[in-house]
């Protein structure tokens, strides 16, 4: 398997801060997740409400790379360059 990323906006429930959790870090100043899977990682961040459009609901960015070789850290260096550039959260 080669290499694979992609980058999604979707939405989703707000993701909060509860202290050590094993897949909560902290990228480019944004609290985000990691969701380990097997063929890859991603990380997720929240940066706008939904409003009343989706009650709860955060448009969440993610970062999904699937790889064979160090998914997570790949995935964090491209999110270290794209959270930067969202809007506040």
């Amino acid at each position: 398997m080669g290499n694979d990323l992609r980058v999604l906006f979707a939405t989703g429930p707000a993701l909060t801060s509860a202290s050590a959790k094993p897949n909560e870090l902290t990228v480019a100043g944004r609290l985000s997740v990691i969701d380990r899977t097997d063929s890859g990682c991603a990380i997720v961040t929240q940066h706008v409400s939904m409003g009343r459009a989706v009650i709860g609901g955060y448009e969440q960015a993610r970062v999904i790379v699937e790889s064979n070789d160090q998914a997570c850290a790949k995935a964090k260096a491209v999110a270290e360059l794209v959270w930067p550039r969202l809007p506040p959260a």
